[in-house]
């Protein structure tokens, strides 16, 4: 019986000297660590470039951008649900959203419409366009981000992105700069990702990669996170 209440009063000790500690150092022993989710709840618009009649651009050896598009946005779209977003989607396969038979005029004006339209009715708080590049220079290579001018959102958000594929890609990949792409109307924090040059061998190569494409989109969402992040310290 000596022996347990000794046990018991070391234990107490303990307990009082950690409690003691922790109330130094101004932090209660006893209060939750807060752990923040920027992407909790937030809605994101995922664009994959191009589409059914409309392949984009094309590698020399075949590989078409509207299936590269669709690759790593899915692989986006699952990374961001899995950080607690909701994704919408502006295509989820090889479609485009009018009927070139029937539709009258610049088909592909009327196409991004659509899909504007769409990210629109959502709500999106941010919206990225995934795309692949292409050059008449075959040494061409690297990752760009695009915002609107004048869009402080979409720069921002761009910026993040665009550090995330420089920490990814170090030697190729580039800073933010504006673009003038009308899917960059989509909402003010919008951006186009170019992830590469599918006219570079070496690069197309690398883009129809799995892990790449993965290692890709883990980059866009981790920079997509860190825009998040930084608004909720900003406006919370």
């Amino acid at each position: 019986m000596k022996r347990r209440l000794v046990s018991i009063c070391v234990l107490l000790v303990g307990v009082l000297t950690f409690c003691l500690m922790e109330c130094d150092s101004g932090v209660s022993a006893f209060a939750p660590k807060v752990i923040s989710y920027p992407l909790i709840g937030k809605v994101i618009g995922i664009d994959p470039g191009h589409g059914g009649y409309d392949g984009g651009c094309e590698g020399e050896k075949g590989t078409i951008e509207k299936n590269v598009n669709l690759e790593i946005s899915l692989l986006v779209k699952a990374e961001l649900e899995d950080r607690g977003a909701t994704v919408v989607m502006s295509r989820e396969s090889d479609m485009a959203l009018i009927d070139p038979k029937s539709t009258k005029g610049y088909k592909k004006r009327q196409e991004l419409n659509h899909r504007l339209i769409l990210l629109g009715e959502s709500h999106v708080e941010a919206m990225i366009s995934i795309h692949m590049n292409a050059s008449t220079d075959r040494t061409a290579r690297g990752a760009r981000v695009f915002f609107k001018e004048g869009e402080t959102e979409g720069q921002k958000l761009a910026q993040q992105i665009a550090q995330k594929l420089i920490e990814h890609d170090t030697q190729y990949a580039k800073g933010a700069c504006i673009g003038d792409y009308y899917m960059l109307n989509a909402c003010p924090a919008s951006v186009l990702v170019e992830c590469g040059f599918l006219t570079n061998p070496v690069e197309e190569v690398l883009l129809t990669d799995k892990e790449v494409q993965k290692e890709l989109s883990v980059a866009i969402c981790d920079g997509i996170e860190e825009y998040f992040a930084q608004n909720v310290v900003m406006n919370p």
